[in-house]
């Protein structure tokens, strides 16, 4: 198996791990959480598929977890009146768990980009760094300013 963590989020521009992962029928997981990327590599799916290897891409927090979070919260709030009609959610992170550069080159690219959110199934871009919200994440961490990356 390979495990891409060298370069997808920052702004690599091919998919060479993961073809040459296909080309050799080797199972590739990244933890990408570059967009144009994760489009670029979610392209390979038939081949991939084709080949026989399990390719996993954007597993990383950004927009991996987060992602199967927010499904989490929807497939929590469903109820017999169906879908719910808003999600919003927020998380603030703590430190940095000794991965101090790779954090702040990771914000930094952030910052760069529009911020994707969905209104009513509608893509929409947002400017980064903007909707400051103060929000109380109870005992421990308390109330803390977030803002759209």
């Amino acid at each position: 198996m390979v495990v891409h963590t060298a370069g997808p989020f920052q702004r690599e521009a091919e998919c060479t791990v993961l073809q040459a992962a296909i080309s050799t029928k080797t199972a590739y997981i990244d933890v990408c959480d570059d967009m144009d990327y994760s489009w670029r590599a979610k392209a390979f799916h038939e081949e991939a598929k084709a080949q026989g290897v399990p390719a996993i891409t954007t597993a990383g927090i950004y927009p991996g977890v987060s992602n199967v979070m927010a499904a989490e919260l929807v497939n929590a709030a469903r109820s017999e009146d169906g879908e719910p009609e808003r999600l919003r959610f927020f998380y603030y992170t703590a430190g940095s768990g000794g991965a101090g550069p790779t954090i702040l080159a990771t914000s930094f690219l952030l910052l760069g980009e529009d911020v994707i959110a969905y209104n009513k199934g509608e893509e929409i871009k947002l400017k980064p760094y903007s909707g400051v919200l103060n929000i109380d994440f109870g005992k421990g961490v308390r109330k803390r300013d977030v803002y759209l990356l």
